[in-house]
């Protein structure tokens, strides 16, 4: 009899569903759905979870770091910032409009192309550049703005406070 399992029993037994329907007898039709969908189904399961993970520590799995360490080093409003421009989940034009289905357009004040936090951040906004050069007068990546050290996310967490959108 096939019965379905949870992701933990499957994982521990490492029995696919296929091996399953094989044993049980059933058809080669349903096998082979099976097989068509099930990568799909994974990726992006494993997907969610490794984006999630390196949102939340700012590593990435397996990798020694300490970014759970700095996260903790920030007070709440500060982590609130750098999550919520990390994972894409924030106030910003381009998340309300295409997810939330607010507003009229993406699109930034500047008129130069969506706003996002790539793009508050990086140099392609033209209205923040002055507060940009104030907090980062050379170059830095959006990797180490968003993923750095305690100062760099302090630093990040500062720059969007003095900007005035709601992140």
């Amino acid at each position: 009899m096939v019965y379905q399992k949870n992701d933990e029993d499957i994982m521990d037994r490492k029995k696919s569903n296929e091996l399953e329907l094989k044993e049980a007898n059933l058809e080669r039709s349903l096998i082979k759905t099976i097989r068509q969908r099930q990568p799909q189904f994974l990726g992006h399961i494993c997907r969610h979870k490794s984006l999630e993970h390196l949102a939340v520590t700012g590593k990435i799995e397996g990798k020694g770091s300490t970014g759970f360490k700095i996260l903790k080093s920030l007070n709440r409003e500060e982590q609130t910032i750098i999550f919520r421009l990390r994972t894409g989940h924030n106030r910003l034009r381009k998340h309300k409009y295409i997810k939330l289905k607010i507003g009229e357009s993406p699109i930034c004040q500047c008129g130069q192309g969506s706003q996002s936090a790539e793009h508050i951040l990086q140099q392609t906004c033209s209205n923040l550049a002055t507060f940009r050069y104030l907090f980062w007068p050379e170059l830095i990546t959006l990797t180490k703005k968003l993923y750095g050290t305690t100062r760099d996310l302090t630093q990040t967490a500062e720059f969007a406070k003095a900007t005035g959108l709601q992140i």
